[in-house]
């Protein structure tokens, strides 16, 4: 079986790919402070049950998205899970999301380091973590390289 994924800079947050209806899981590298996290919070809204897993290296900005978050979440059945991550560390990411229960991710967003984009999905996609129809939506591209795609087993 193999898996191709295309990979689009410039789609909104969250948006895209969810299950329509159902709750969903998504996961954003790299949350700053929480801007794009109200986004795919948006995009939850009707989906009770749904989970949003932000990771952020940045101890101010994470401290912003902690507030930000949960003044926008309140009266939402959305489950969301900040994570400090100090350093590129996706294995341990794994770990926190086998710990709270998510076997598989229906979208993710990549607004993290740049240069961990490609080893990053290819370390999830290996862990077979995303649904197949899932999508991944990255941020902050910069706009003269040239787009990529990975086609693994």
């Amino acid at each position: 079986m193999r898996a191709f994924v295309s990979v689009v800079p410039g789609a909104k947050k969250g948006l895209e790919g969810l299950p329509e209806g159902a709750p969903a899981a998504v996961l954003e590298l790299g949350c700053h402070a929480g801007d794009g996290t109200l986004s795919i919070l948006s995009a939850l809204k009707y989906r009770p049950g749904s989970t949003i897993i932000s990771t952020e290296g940045n101890e101010e900005w994470l401290a912003a998205a902690k507030r930000v978050v949960a003044h926008a979440s309140q009266g939402q059945d959305v489950r969301w899970i900040p994570v400090e991550e100090k350093g590129p560390d996706i294995q341990r990411l794994l770990g926190t999301l086998q710990a709270q229960g998510i076997e598989r991710l229906d979208s993710m967003v990549f607004d993290h380091e740049e240069d961990l984009f490609l080893p990053d999905l290819q370390t999830i996609l290996q862990q077979k973590l995303l649904r197949i129809g899932g999508t991944v939506q990255v941020d902050n591209v910069k706009r003269f390289r040239a787009p990529w795609s990975f086609s693994g087993a």
